[in-house]
């Protein structure tokens, strides 16, 4: 009697966030910290005019306080996520000392199999204790304990794969193996295998690369051609965590990348951290929120709306900029592209300016070309 709970045809996903197409952009245009500003016509307007831009200010002050606060909330999450890569980093390193045995093992089972022309085993009670198995280019080695499967081999033409029930779980725990030089590509806890849906799940899910941990994705599903998604995904570097995903997911069908939240690290730093973040297949982009840090991973910047086509073009509602002393700037309706020399170059329908809690001026029509040189068509006084 033959018991197959594990689907040998199912796809193994490896270095899905290589696939992803993702991509890194800047989190602000220019550093506006020392602007010189020259004004077209440097008019201080009185009346209807002033009185909406300073509501507009007041409006910009409120959710910039919320906005800081994030910056603060995001960095200190960031700590979190160091911390428990820290351990995901260790778990890695033990699932990596206990790989060669276990790929010894597999080869044992064959080695024997071959010895005995790969005719089934049969405990004492004239059940089926190992069987093999030729199903197409794959060849299966199946071990069971009262018609129970308890461990599996599947040889292809490019990896070996073994699948031992943990006993504390009752599933399956996988290790896959390159069957050219038997380094380690993937590791599964608690893996599932849905054969009607075509599907594979783990608990956990490691992908190394030359014998290093490259991801890691917690509560992993992937869907054979049509997405994967997992509620955590760390990406290493160096042996470095080098990007965080919270909920993240791979469609195919519409060739995107999407998460809640993406961080990206620079050693125990955090440089960027996005919210809604989307990346298409076609280079295009689009986020809800964008924050930036410095490398003393202070808040300094957050662009709010930001959409970037595939040829660099982008769109921003509004960006906040922040420095020691507290709001520095904020732009409102920016557009951006890159020049023929390689520049950026952008524009901004208001440009508001703050001593911290204070509007300051508002320039309209602020288009920069340069780092430090802004140029507008006209200035309002607010204080």
């Amino acid at each position: 009697m033959k018991i197959t709970s594990i689907n040998n045809n199912i796809v193994y996903r490896r270095n899905n966030a290589k696939n992803s197409n993702i991509t890194r952009p800047s989190v602000s245009y220019n550093n506006f910290d020392k602007l010189d500003i020259k004004k077209a016509d440097k008019i201080s307007f009185t009346g209807r005019e002033e009185i909406l831009l300073k509501l507009e200010a007041k409006k910009l002050l409120f959710e910039a306080k919320r906005i800081f606060s994030e910056l603060k909330d995001l960095r200190d999450n960031s700590y979190v996520v160091l911390a428990n890569s820290v351990d995901i980093k260790k778990f890695a390193d033990e699932v990596l000392e206990k790989s060669p045995s276990i790929l010894d093992d597999a080869r044992k089972k064959y080695n024997h199999g071959k010895l005995r022309k790969f005719k089934p085993i049969m405990d004492d009670k004239d059940r089926v204790a190992r069987d093999y198995l030729q199903l197409g280019d794959k060849f299966v080695i199946e071990d069971y304990k009262d018609y129970r499967l308890e461990e599996k081999v599947i040889y292809d033409e490019n990896s070996i794969s073994m699948f031992k029930r943990n006993p504390q779980t009752g599933k399956f725990d996988m290790w896959v193996f390159d069957i050219e030089d038997g380094s380690l590509v993937q590791f599964g806890r608690d893996v599932i295998i849905n054969e009607v849906k075509n599907s594979y799940s783990a608990k956990e899910q490691l992908i190394f690369e030359d014998n290093k941990l490259y991801t890691c994705d917690l509560d992993y599903i992937y869907i054979d051609g049509q997405d994967e998604y997992s509620t955590q995904q760390y990406e290493f570097s160096n042996n470095n965590l080098s990007s965080y995903f919270l909920g993240k997911k791979v469609d195919y069908n519409n060739a995107s990348v999407k998460a809640s939240e993406y961080y990206v690290f620079d050693g125990p730093v955090l440089l960027n951290a996005y919210k809604k973040y989307s990346s298409f297949d076609d280079g295009s982009m689009q986020f809800g929120e964008t924050y930036g840090y410095d490398e003393n991973g202070e808040g300094t910047s957050c662009l709010v709306g930001l959409k970037r086509q595939a040829d660099g073009a982008s769109t921003t509602k509004k960006a906040f900029y922040f420095n020691e002393n507290g709001l520095n700037n904020v732009r409102v309706n920016i557009t951006a592209k890159e020049n023929l020399d390689g520049k950026i170059s952008t524009f901004s329908a208001r440009m508001y300016t703050f001593d911290d809690v204070e509007p300051i001026e508002c320039f309209i029509g602020a288009s920069q070309a340069t780092d430090t040189d802004v140029r507008c068509e006209r200035a309002v006084k607010l204080k």
